[in-house]
């Protein structure tokens, strides 16, 4: 699986029982067209596990935010740039744990649609995914990596199978060829950069937030907002 992919689907599963619905069936992954920009920002995020697994954890504490965007293009090129910054502690079976994630992916390479499953391939290294596309809404559809505790998830619950996180990602609107030159010289340069991080992490309603530094148009000026400032950087 990629790395990007697990990465978000470990987030998913830790964050579950704090912010998640849990589904007592394991979804179904129809397919569709995929193509487009999905927005990663504030994620919906489903959970599949059996009761017996759902039971051996209490006392969960999140703090965090996973913030960016999956691009794939018509043709195959896709592209994942996000950031991921967790802190989770709970208890399992009686004990103590502590969890820190911090990471940033950015990461292309090329796709191809296999019925309901992405394929992804980096250089020699190809991946799979299930997915489906409803209206526009993106759902990633992937066993949840365990890592070290795959083999005690295995022996609290030999039948019930790995949890399945549901990941969906809502489609990016066109903005219209919003524009980051922000001080009106005809480029995008430092003092561009200067105003949009003054503005960096302002919402719709925030005292002081301005709609032209929310160039993806979501209600805030977030990390995807800063993918697009980048992409019209001159320097």
């Amino acid at each position: 699986m990629s790395a990007s992919i697990a990465a978000l689907m470990l987030v998913c599963c830790l964050s579950a029982t704090a912010d998640a619905e849990m589904l007592d069936l394991t979804p179904e992954a129809l397919g569709g067209d995929p193509t487009g920009t999905w927005d990663a920002d504030s994620l919906e995020i489903d959970i599949s596990a059996t009761p017996t697994l759902r039971a051996a954890v209490s006392d969960l504490v999140l703090s965090g935010f996973v913030d960016g965007q999956i691009s794939l293009e018509a043709g195959g090129p896709y592209r994942f740039d996000y950031q991921v910054d967790v802190d989770v502690s709970l208890t399992f079976l009686g004990g103590p744990l502590a969890v820190s994630l911090v990471d940033t992916v950015s990461e292309t390479g090329v796709y191809a649609v296999q019925d309901n499953r992405l394929v992804l391939t980096r250089g020699t290294v190809s991946d799979t995914v299930a997915f489906s596309v409803m209206a526009d809404t993106l759902s990633l559809i992937q066993e949840v990596p365990l890592g070290d505790f795959a083999g005690l998830a295995a022996s609290i619950d030999p039948d019930g199978g790995p949890p399945v996180a549901v990941l969906k990602l809502h489609r990016v609107a066109d903005t219209g060829g919003a524009s980051a030159d922000f001080d009106g010289d005809g480029s995008v340069g430092f003092t561009d950069f200067l105003l949009f991080a003054a503005s960096f992490g302002s919402r719709a309603g925030d005292p002081g937030f301005e709609s032209k530094f929310d160039l993806d148009s979501d209600g805030s000026v977030s990390f995807t907002d800063f993918l697009v400032f980048v992409g019209q950087f001159d320097g």
